[in-house]
């Protein structure tokens, strides 16, 4: 059998069929720096720093939408998450799934940026939630920086590099 007899593994929660914008640029004249309703001006700089706030937006527009439906919410026991921000209910909905959390003081810090220990959690968190086997673990001596790995995070640093999500720089 080809190529065209294997089937794809499921994702049953991300949206693979469906095309649409998950990363928007910033709403401000590329050339001014000025705010700008204009999308056709707006940067989406890669070579920026991501949020917090900006990786959950990009996650939760992945989902499908009866997923989104399931999960949604509003309400969030963030203290820097208030109602009326941009990313309220991604935060809130990704919280409610379980798939991200926030720091021992119970602060999300929305605009923070996303370092890769907290993105191996986060996508951790998301299969734990949706059921995949998340004890796959691999050795992490190939790395000469595994001391400043935090302790928090090494279990799902572990998965991540065993589940080929994850890799070194270089």
């Amino acid at each position: 059998p080809g190529d065209d007899d294997e089937e794809e593994p499921d994702t049953p929660a991300l949206d693979k069929v469906n095309h649409f914008l998950y990363v928007e640029g910033y709403p401000e004249d590329y050339r001014t720096g000025e705010y700008s309703d204009n999308e056709d001006l707006w940067p989406v700089k890669p070579q920026g720093n991501i949020t917090r706030a900006e990786v959950a937006t990009i996650f939760y527009r992945l989902l499908k939408a009866e997923v989104r439906e399931e999960i949604e919410t509003d309400v969030n026991s963030f203290p820097d998450v208030n109602e009326d921000d941009w990313f309220n209910i991604t935060v809130s909905s990704l919280a409610n799934m379980g798939a991200i959390s926030g720091y021992e003081d119970g602060t999300f810090r929305p605009d923070a940026p996303l370092t890769r220990e907290q993105m191996a959690a986060f996508l951790y968190n998301y299969a734990a939630y949706k059921g995949y086997d998340v004890s796959a673990t691999n050795d992490l001596a190939q790395f000469s920086d595994t001391a400043q790995v935090s302790s928090w995070a090494a279990d799902v640093v572990k998965w991540a590099v065993g589940a080929d999500l994850l890799h070194g720089v270089g």
